[in-house]
């Protein structure tokens, strides 16, 4: 299980709202964190080969 969070609401102009989702979509936490702390990962998605 990857852990990763997306942000989903500005709390105020240093702290933002992430949401914890499992591999259904299914949020099981959300934690209000310092914009500071946060690092952006990019999600690229697997090429199915026919």
């Amino acid at each position: 299980m990857s852990v990763g969070g997306t942000v989903v609401e500005a709390l105020t102009e240093e702290t933002v709202e992430v949401e914890f989702s499992d591999e259904e979509g299914r949020a099981y936490a959300f934690a209000a964190v310092p914009i500071e702390k946060l690092i952006v990962l990019h999600y690229r998605p697997e090429v199915e080969c026919a």
